[in-house]
């Protein structure tokens, strides 16, 4: 990581027990990964995110259709849109839900604090 910090490419914030204060308050969080990706919507999933994402191997394996988000078909950029709308016109309340279930799914407690750090910074960059 020390490697990443030096590139610039991570922003090293330290330990926390609670990590979103760091972060900017989407509403949902959307990853249409081609390879990578399962990782970091674990992460937003684990922060109460409602996902839209890919139903690719891996990508797949972080949503709950329709609990803790969307699948939406691989490089269909209308069904993304269908997905994003959808849950976008949802109350909030739907969406909050959704953002607990993926809480409960991806708990914090579960993933290594390193891990964690990279997510956070990778995702501060992202917003």
């Amino acid at each position: 990581m020390d490697d990443w910090v030096n590139e610039g490419v991570v922003e090293y914030l330290g330990v926390a027990d609670d990590v979103k204060p760091y972060l900017p308050q989407p509403i949902v969080w959307c990853c249409l990964p081609i390879g990578r990706g399962a990782t970091l919507s674990a992460g937003a999933a684990a922060m109460g995110k409602p996902i839209v994402t890919t139903d690719a191997v891996g990508c797949r394996d972080t949503v709950d259709d329709g609990l803790n988000g969307l699948l939406c078909r691989v490089a269909d950029a209308n069904d993304l849109a269908d997905k994003l709308l959808q849950l976008m016109e949802m109350p909030s309340e739907e969406r909050a839900r959704m953002g607990l279930a993926g809480e409960k799914k991806w708990n914090f407690s579960l993933m290594r604090r390193s891990l964690l750090i990279v997510i956070c910074a990778l995702l501060r960059r992202s917003f």
